[in-house]
């Protein structure tokens, strides 16, 4: 279970709503966000709501993380041996690509092995996937680093613009650049095939002044 839908699943245990849980240490924004694994919290923020839900801090952090956030950690170790390789540091980089723990990515990853005589080309897998799931997977990871240019590189090089994933992290980035307008429209259209889309757009037509669109999205991410 995600870290997001364990806080959401304790707070209904716990009989709260989100605002009750919220007090005024986080916003209800922001705590819906969590709890659709749009965002993570702080050690400070899970410190806070593991005692509001009356659960040690162990009962959030004890689980194995993932096989999303091992994708992600993948991604973010291939974007960093890529700045190393072009930096001219390739014991770093292969230091790096040796923590790329998925095995499907694609070829491209075996060449930046080649250059770094310390890299484990055994343990990256040949079956591969498409070019534009890895750009995808890569862009989540340059945004949660707080790597908005990247993202945005990696996003205009895929293929199919239209789908929805790519849909949702362009609304995403668009947000972290307080873009709201922007954000809305590519939401929409991720809105029907991703769940997480709904909570983001409250915080986008909230942020748009524009409240009965947000409390209609309020009312749905319920």
């Amino acid at each position: 279970m995600e870290l997001g839908e364990k806080i959401r699943r304790a707070r209904l245990e716990a009989g709260l709503s989100q605002r009750q849980l919220c007090g005024e240490e986080i916003t209800r924004n922001m705590l819906s966000l969590i709890e659709n694994g749009a965002a993570k919290p702080s050690m400070k923020t899970l410190r806070y709501l593991a005692d509001q839900l009356g659960k040690p801090l162990s009962f959030f952090l004890d689980e194995a993380a993932p096989e999303h956030d091992r994708i992600l950690e993948s991604a973010r170790a291939l974007n960093q041996a890529e700045e190393a390789l072009a930096a001219g540091k390739d014991i770093y980089a292969a230091q790096l690509l040796e923590k790329v723990t998925w095995p499907r990515l694609r070829r491209e990853t075996l060449l930046l092995c080649a250059k770094c005589p310390g890299a484990k080309l055994t343990e990256v897998a040949a079956q591969l996937p498409s070019l534009d799931e890895e750009l995808l997977l890569r862009a989540e990871a340059a945004l949660a680093d707080g790597l908005p240019d990247r993202c945005e590189k990696l996003l205009l090089a895929v293929e199919d613009s239209t789908s929805p994933r790519w849909q949702l992290l362009m609304g995403r980035l668009c947000m972290a650049r307080l873009d709201w307008a922007r954000a809305a429209a590519h939401l929409e259209q991720a809105e029907a095939a991703c769940l997480e889309a709904v909570p983001l757009l409250e915080v986008c037509f909230r942020e748009l002044g524009d409240y009965r669109r947000a409390y209609e999205y309020a009312c749905k991410g319920r």
